[in-house]
C-alpha cells in the first residue's frame, strides 16, 4: 500500500492540534499565523502576542527577520518572551510582552532575568504599548491574509507589471493599481502588494480604513525600494 504524504494544511492543522492538546489549563487564544517575512508558520499563544507581531515584527519595515520562541506547551517556560528580532542597521533585540507597565519594578525584574542570558538588548512591550495598535493591527492580519493565499507561488509576470506601475506612480490608492493591472487577478495583485509593503518596497497606509480599493500606497520616504 502506497503511504501517502502530509499536505502542508493538514501539517498546519496538526501543529494547533498538539499546541492545543499541550496547553493544559492555559486558555489564551492560539493563533496559527503565516509570515512573509520569515516565510514560514508561527503559533502565537495570546492576542498580546499577536499584535505584537503584527505590528513590531511582521508590518515593521526596519524589521528583516525574527525567531518566535515556542510557548505552545504546557511544559514550557513563558517568560514573557516574544521574539528575538533582527533589524536592517544590523542590530538586535529580545522581545518580551506582558501586561503590566514597562516602567514598573515587576517588569524592570522581569527584563532583568531574560536580559542576564541575552546579550541583546531587551525592549519590554505592555498594554500601554500594544492596546492603541489594535486596531491597526486587525486590519493588517487581514491584508496579510491575502500575501498568505499565495505563499506557493512567486506570480512574477503579476509582480513584474506592479513594480513598473509603483515606480512610475510613486503613490496613489490600491483601487487605480487595480485598474491597471486588470489582467492579473485582483486578489494576486492585493497579496503582492502587501509582500511589497512587507519587504519595505512600499507603504501600505491603514491609518484611515483596512484593506481595501481606497487604501493609500506610497513608496518609501527615501524613493528606493529596499529588496
Amino acid at each position: 500500500m502506497a503511504i501517502g504524504t502530509v499536505s502542508p494544511r493538514s501539517q498546519q492543522r496538526a501543529r494547533v492540534f498538539d499546541a492545543y492538546r499541550g496547553r493544559g489549563r492555559k486558555n489564551n487564544n492560539l493563533w496559527l499565523v503565516y509570515s512573509v517575512k520569515t516565510k514560514r508558520d508561527w503559533i502565537l499563544t495570546s492576542d498580546r502576542r499577536l499584535v505584537h507581531w503584527l505590528c513590531y515584527l511582521e508590518s515593521d519595515q526596519s524589521v528583516i527577520s525574527f525567531d518566535v520562541p515556542d510557548h505552545s506547551s504546557d511544559r514550557a517556560k513563558d517568560d514573557g518572551s516574544a521574539a528575538e528580532v533582527t533589524y536592517r542597521d544590523g542590530h538586535h533585540e529580545h522581545h518580551i510582552v506582558r501586561a503590566e507597565d514597562s516602567s514598573t519594578e515587576i517588569s524592570r525584574d522581569v527584563t532583568e532575568d531574560v536580559a542576564a542570558p541575552c546579550t541583546h538588548s531587551v525592549r519590554v512591550f505592555s498594554d500601554a504599548e500594544l492596546q492603541p495598535k489594535v486596531v491597526i493591527a486587525m486590519r493588517w492580519l487581514k491584508a496579510i491574509g491575502y500575501a498568505a493565499a499565495i505563499r506557493e507561488n512567486e506570480h512574477t509576470p503579476a509582480l513584474i507589471a506592479l513594480l513598473a506601475r509603483i515606480r512610475s506612480g510613486n503613490n496613489g490608492k490600491v483601487g487605480d493599481l487595480i485598474g491597471l493591472l486588470s489582467d492579473f487577478d485582483h486578489s494576486v495583485v492585493f497579496g503582492l502588494l502587501v509582500r511589497l509593503a512587507i519587504e519595505g518596497d512600499v507603504i501600505l497606509d491603514f491609518n484611515d480604513s483596512g484593506y481595501c480599493l481606497m487604501t493609500r500606497w506610497r513608496m518609501p520616504d527615501n524613493g528606493n525600494m529596499v529588496s
